[in-house]
């Protein structure tokens, strides 16, 4: 239940700093509060888990689709924040879909074959990893200067 507060709250606090519908922070909180909601219902934590898939697969397929009509909305997103080249912007998204892509994976495999202990241990894991691949991600793609930022 905390959990499904404080994503609904987050996303209202978003809303009120930003002045604009924070898109996905609230489909963050649509899935959270669907999935948690089912989770306390049912007394059974595989929804909670299944919504990490979710996350995960909607993610990449989202930024697979921006990328087929070639608008890459990591370069939406964060153009203001990282001054980046359109091969690098490109370089950082294919990097996202795949790491969103593994992890759905990974989430399932945990999920499926594993204890809800042993999937809290990776959920853990996954927050740092997830750091440090943005991290990473950012100065791999920093590295490309073969072009003015766009």
């Amino acid at each position: 239940m905390l959990l499904i507060v404080t994503t609904i709250l987050s996303t209202f606090v978003t809303y009120r700093v930003q002045k604009r519908v924070p898109f996905l922070a609230l489909y963050i909180a649509l899935i959270t509060t669907v999935f948690g909601y089912l989770t306390i219902y049912s007394h059974d934590v595989k929804f909670i888990q299944m919504r990490d898939t979710l996350y995960d697969m909607t993610c990449a397929l989202t930024l697979v689709v921006g990328m087929i009509f070639q608008k890459p909305f990591l370069k939406y997103a964060f153009e203001e924040v990282f001054p980046l080249t359109n091969k690098a912007w490109n370089r950082l998204t294919h990097l996202w879909i795949g790491y969103f892509l593994t992890t759905a994976i990974g989430n399932e495999i945990i999920r499926n074959f594993f204890s809800f202990a042993d999937w809290l241990i990776f959920k853990g894991a996954v927050i740092v990893v997830t750091i440090l691949f943005g991290l990473f991600a950012l100065y791999i793609s920093f590295e490309l200067k073969d072009e003015v930022p766009s």
